[in-house]
């Protein structure tokens, strides 16, 4: 069973002892945890500075690496509005085990397409790592769920229509 770790950029760089901590505390109760070292960086800046073509290459690579796990773990504290991870997770139908912080709760239904733990609280980060880990069935009907959500809520024709609409709620407001 593999636990991939994914860390953000910002979280990598301003608070590298969530990542350390969550590692130790899975190998200590004797799990595997993948920290891949071709991981690479979603491509989310790229894309948001007009580089798409090398924000198409890095999320290859980045879908790649995280393709083959079992659980996804996201443990951010740092309040990003959506992590790419999160999504490219429920692509591949893989149960996320992600913090209550930022967009992350839009994303994850807490038990139903992945486990939420409040932030900093490594234990409860690592007991919802190993909890999946051990139960199959479990990640197997998480992961199906977040397949359908990600189709139900995150599709492009659902981002198109709501960007539609708050456009449309913005016009209608007096200036």
């Amino acid at each position: 069973m593999r636990a991939a770790l994914f860390l953000t950029c910002m979280n990598d760089t301003l608070f590298p002892d969530v990542g350390i901590a969550t590692v130790q505390v899975l190998e200590h109760l004797g799990h595997e945890v993948e920290f891949p070292e071709t991981q690479t960086c979603c491509g989310q800046l790229h894309l948001n500075s007009g580089y798409q073509d090398a924000a198409v290459d890095l999320a290859r690579r980045f879908v790649r690496v995280f393709a083959d796990s079992d659980v996804v773990v996201a443990p951010s504290v740092w309040p990003e509005p959506m992590s790419r991870v999160l999504v490219e997770a429920m692509h591949f139908g893989r149960p996320v085990v992600a913090t209550f912080t930022g967009g992350t709760p839009e994303a994850v239904e807490d038990g139903v397409t992945g486990l939420l733990v409040r932030k900093n609280d490594v234990a409860a980060l690592a007991d919802a790592i190993v909890s999946l880990l051990r139960d199959p069935a479990r990640r197997e009907r998480m992961g199906a769920a977040a397949r359908a959500r990600l189709a139900a809520v995150f599709s492009e024709d659902k981002i198109v229509a709501s960007l539609l609409d708050a456009y449309a709620a913005a016009g209608r407001r007096p200036a």
